[in-house]
């Protein structure tokens, strides 16, 4: 974070105390949401990840569907910015089925669209390499937990 940024900063670390303090999630979850966003637009992937996530984790304890959504969204920007490709798989894929188990199918809507202009906006051979990360790294995941 940039000096000239450190007000801004500890203002919304304030609000973020405050709606914790006062059980509120949802408001928590937006203000992390805001910080993330005006992170990506300064190209701060690094921070707009850690905002993002913590978005998404209020977003799960308030039960805000859309909240999350948007999140992940961040998130899946975050991690395209510092070029992980399979990780914004992984992202979308997790909110895809996050959304459908807690709130039906209907919800995950926006993220299948997203998931499916992948290929065309990255690409066959970005999309087959990011997809063939994506696999190796869930198969990998897959196997620790079964011997876990």
């Amino acid at each position: 974070i940039a000096d000239g940024d450190a007000a801004r900063w500890d203002t919304w670390e304030s609000l973020i105390a405050e709606a914790k303090a006062l059980g509120d999630a949802a408001s928590a979850g937006e203000i992390q949401l805001q910080r993330a966003a005006a992170a990506l637009r300064a190209d701060d992937f690094d921070q707009g990840l850690l905002f993002a996530a913590a978005a998404r984790q209020a977003a799960l304890d308030a039960t805000q569907p859309v909240l999350y959504l948007m999140a992940a969204m961040l998130t899946a920007e975050a991690r395209e910015g510092r070029g992980d490709d399979a990780g914004v798989i992984e992202i979308l894929l997790t909110c895809k089925a996050t959304l459908e188990r807690a709130f039906g199918r209907e919800l995950a809507e926006p993220v299948i669209t997203v998931l499916d202009s992948l290929e065309p906006r990255w690409g066959q051979a970005r999309f087959a390499a990011a997809l063939g990360r994506y696999r190796a790294w869930a198969a990998a995941r897959k196997a620790a937990e079964a011997q876990a």
